[in-house]
């Protein structure tokens, strides 16, 4: 399993907003963390359309963390995003084998796939935005 670029950049925009504490626009948030500036833009859109970040126009404006309490799975489901460390997991797909009762593996990764979303539902932005490095 790998996080998209997408989610990863959503999880670095949220711990950015939560470690600066502040309005930041799109150009600073894809300049310090070296995201490029459109791409960053459609991310913010997201986050804002989950209700994860806030806005405000104006000089001062740009965007803000509105969930600190959010966890990094939250930033990753922003962006629709979904964590499934095998294709037989995905939403839609499906397993041959399973139909058939075979498949241990399968109800094997299901449990690891749990884990792993459990994990990062209990990783909490606030908790984790003060360790964050900012390059």
């Amino acid at each position: 399993m790998q996080l998209t670029r997408e989610s990863d950049y959503a999880v670095r925009i949220v711990l950015y907003l939560a470690k600066i504490d502040r309005y930041a626009n799109a150009t600073e948030v894809s300049g310090v963390l070296n995201i490029p500036n459109r791409f960053a833009r459609i991310i913010l859109a997201k986050l804002l359309q989950s209700g994860l970040v806030s806005s405000q126009k104006g000089a001062s404006g740009g965007y803000a963390l509105a969930k600190p309490d959010c966890s990094l799975l939250d930033a990753i489901h922003a962006v629709g995003a979904q964590i499934e460390i095998n294709k037989c997991l995905c939403e839609g797909s499906v397993c041959e084998r399973i139909e058939k009762g075979k498949c241990v593996v399968h109800h094997a990764l299901t449990d690891l796939n749990e884990r792993i979303k459990v994990g990062l539902d209990e990783l909490k932005v606030q908790d984790v935005a003060p360790g964050f490095l900012l390059e």
